[in-house]
């Protein structure tokens, strides 16, 4: 390699001179021309480097979100930065254009499926299905723009209590019948999400709905984006209104495939023709079908995922959504000390953690003082990673049993744990916040209550504007830490390997939103 003040002469000489010949170079920084094509030689292997001193991957994928190239050469540089974040990505899967149109092209996605779980099953891939064969009354995005789907209109009454849903006119079920509103209230009273929520449901003509809920529900319009509405009769998946239709399915195998529905209400939606859906138990046999170019996408929950996994990964991450893991403080035990919570919170290895979450080499550390506390763990889902984790941050408390309390009663939890380490979704607009810690949140672990919390809770369930809520949702997460009720111990993100650069932006902004958004999005290509 040539020597470090050779190749700064040579990076000051062609930077000033872009068209010099090498016979040129030579002469103005006195090298041979051999040297100099040694210096080009050395400065390709170390460009990838250089870029990553000043821009992370996460950082040139903000930059490609934003970047439309238009000319030859702003397609060059495009190319350039994506495969610093895809190395070999065959494309780029971003939001639909004006100009383009569907193509017979097929997207195959590898849903992981919990091994032995009936139940994941049916969570994962049929929360993908719901997205794909039916459609939601409205779409919103992060600024709060809203595009219409089967509604034609949703408006409130009554400060977000009363909601007024007016029906789009002529769309039809795939058995010829139309969308109704007693399909709308069909939808909903069978949710969990809204059943609990609404006093009273009605229909208003022959298109129109009338929502009555039991409190004001400022974000109703953001929850339905996520939300789509099925028939209230038929048989589930083969009476559809949406993008796609099941054109196969092969169970034992766990294999669907899904085609464009040639009859959907959007003009020139989808434009990917072909979906397929492929399940997978194990994460090394998705892997081992990616590298054979069987599968496209693979949807991660973590890094944590790849700890085994052999070969270099690419993976890609979506924003940031408010996920943490965390450690929840029970305040009426010996944590109600804030010396206490003082030392618990300087006594944990953040490093260590990030690292154990990112899937690198942990560096471990000796096991801490015996602090006295008695330390539990809650997941939905078995899940490796929340019980090392769990281990990691016992160990750093010298707690020698942490114990799995997800089948506990709150009761239980308050009267035999100080701490629990969970995770915890607080959603783009912070509306998970309420649940866990307002003092009737229906999951608050260990019974927090403060008033000027619940106050600052309450005020943000009543915001509807996306920007004020972030703003206090903020705020409210610095009281919680400062009250020493919570310890944020790594934020959480959701992370997927893809052969294709996915373009992240308002409208396609955490899984979801991509899954949500399927019809909207484009295989672009042009930049292989």
């Amino acid at each position: 390699m040539a020597k470090v003040n050779t190749l700064v002469r040579f990076l000051d000489y062609i930077s000033k001179h872009p068209d010099a010949s090498d016979s040129e170079i030579a002469e103005a920084i006195g090298v041979t021309e051999r040297y100099v094509r040694m210096c080009r030689e050395d400065i390709d292997v170390l460009k990838p480097y250089f870029l990553r001193l000043v821009l992370s991957r996460e950082d040139i994928r903000i930059i490609l979100s934003k970047f439309t190239p238009m000319t030859d050469y702003e397609k060059e540089i495009y190319g350039k930065l994506l495969r610093e974040v895809v190395p070999h990505a065959r494309g780029v899967i971003r939001l639909a254009r004006p100009e383009d149109e569907r193509s017979p092209k097929q997207l195959n996605v590898a849903l992981l499926i919990p091994f032995g779980s009936k139940k994941g099953v049916r969570h994962i891939t049929e929360f993908w299905l719901r997205a794909l064969l039916y459609d939601t009354l409205i779409w919103v995005n992060l600024r709060g723009e809203e595009e219409p789907r089967l509604a034609e209109s949703i408006e409130p009454e009554d400060g977000y209590r009363r909601w007024s849903i007016k029906l789009r006119q002529g769309v039809k079920w795939s058995d010829g019948r139309p969308v109704t509103p007693d399909d709308v209230i069909s939808s909903l009273r069978s949710s969990r999400t809204f059943a609990e929520l609404i006093e009273e449901a009605g229909k208003d003509g022959r298109r129109g709905v009338k929502l009555t809920f039991k409190r004001p529900q400022p974000l109703f319009k953001w929850r339905m984006r996520h939300f789509p509405i099925l028939p209230a009769e038929g048989t589930p998946y083969k009476v559809t209104c949406g993008a796609y239709r099941l054109r196969r399915a092969f169970r034992p195998a766990g294999l669907l495939r899904l085609k464009a529905n040639p009859d959907y209400y959007r003009e020139n939606r989808p434009l990917i023709e072909y979906i397929t859906l492929r399940e997978f138990s194990r994460v090394s046999s998705a892997l081992n079908a990616f590298e054979k170019g069987e599968v496209d996408f693979i949807p991660l929950k973590s890094l944590y995922q790849l700890r085994r996994a052999e070969g270099e990964w690419h993976p890609q991450s979506w924003p940031f959504d408010n996920r943490y893991y965390v450690l929840a403080i029970n305040r009426k035990g010996k944590l109600s000390d804030p010396e206490l919570c003082e030392r618990l919170r300087t006594v944990i290895d953040y490093d260590a953690i990030k690292s154990l979450l990112s899937g690198e080499e942990v560096r471990r550390k000796a096991e801490g003082e015996d602090l006295g506390l008695r330390m539990g763990y809650v997941s939905d889902v078995e899940s490796e990673e929340i019980l090392e984790l769990a281990r990691m941050v016992a160990g750093f408390i010298g707690c020698r049993e942490v114990v799995n309390a997800t089948d506990w009663s709150p009761e239980e939890r308050r009267g035999n744990l100080d701490l629990i380490l969970t995770g915890m979704i607080f959603g783009q607009l912070f509306q998970g916040l309420r649940k866990y810690f307002h003092s009737k949140g229906e999951a608050n672990l260990f019974g927090y209550a403060d008033e000027e919390v619940d106050e600052m809770l309450d005020e943000l369930e009543d915001l509807a504007d996306p920007v004020r809520r972030r703003e206090l949702g903020e705020i409210i997460l610095k009281t919680l830490q400062r009250d020493h009720a919570v310890i944020l111990l790594a934020p959480s993100f959701n992370y997927f390997i893809s052969s294709m650069f996915v373009e992240v932006s308002e409208e396609v902004a955490s899984q979801e939103d991509f899954i949500f958004r399927l019809p909207d999005l484009y295989i672009d290509r042009e930049l292989e």
